[in-house]
């Protein structure tokens, strides 16, 4: 992920922890009826996909002008 996206190396650990979040979040085949590790171990819903985004895409920063 760091390398398909041009970004150095000390951004290894941020591009695992993403990995982690994607596999947490994405069906399986392993688990019966094809639902996320998170559905079957926590909440019994399937999570969000929409927020997921390509690693090391570009993204607006919002401040706030009252802070």
């Amino acid at each position: 992920m760091v390398f398909a996206c041009g970004l150095l190396l000390r951004f290894w650990g941020d591009a695992a922890q993403y990995a982690a979040y994607i596999l947490n979040r994405a069906p399986t085949n392993s688990n019966s009826g094809r639902v996320s590790p998170l559905k079957v171990v926590l909440t019994g819903k399937s999570p969000p996909l929409g927020e997921i985004v390509v690693f090391g895409s570009p993204c607006p920063v919002y401040r706030d002008p009252h802070k």
